[in-house]
């Protein structure tokens, strides 16, 4: 919890709202609903798990470069 915490503590709310709103699982859960309209659609978490092996994907691709 703490690595996670350091890594996006420093961040704004707009920051926060544009990389979760960028992941399959949000916008998986929003298709069919206007932007301007709330949900509570669960997100799916076979989704969930697809972003966060894209996270890990991108993390070792920057790490290979020397892009730590």
């Amino acid at each position: 919890m703490d690595k996670v915490f350091d890594h996006y503590a420093a961040k704004d709310s707009w920051s926060l709202s544009r990389l979760t709103h960028g992941e399959i699982a949000w916008k998986n859960s929003r298709v069919g609903i206007p932007e301007d309209v709330g949900s509570d659609n669960p997100m799916n978490l076979d989704d969930i798990r697809k972003d966060a092996d894209r996270i890990r994907e991108r993390r070792f691709m920057r790490t290979q470069m020397g892009l730590s």
